[in-house]
């Protein structure tokens, strides 16, 4: 009986909806700098909250570019997709 009630109260209230990510509400992509820096400050064995405190970023910026791009020689590369 709990459970009807608890569905029946739940249709009468209003539907929140929230807006999906549009391209104004997303940050701007990062510079080929900033990249390097966090590639070089992983090599460096420096954790990946640490560097996202340093430089401001957020701590999924970091992780993207992690798993996105490595560093041959000083030159960033992308790595290849994988299924």
């Amino acid at each position: 009986m709990a459970a009807i009630r608890a569905q029946e109260v739940a249709k009468t209230k209003p539907q929140v909806e929230r807006p999906l990510l549009d391209e104004a509400q997303r940050s701007p992509p990062i510079s080929d700098v900033k990249r390097r820096q966090i590639l070089s400050l992983l090599e460096d064995r420096i954790r990946r909250p640490t560097i996202a405190r340093q430089m401001r970023v957020h701590l999924s910026t970091v992780h993207n570019v992690a798993r996105r791009y490595y560093m041959v020689g000083g030159k960033i590369m992308m790595r290849p997709e994988r299924d």
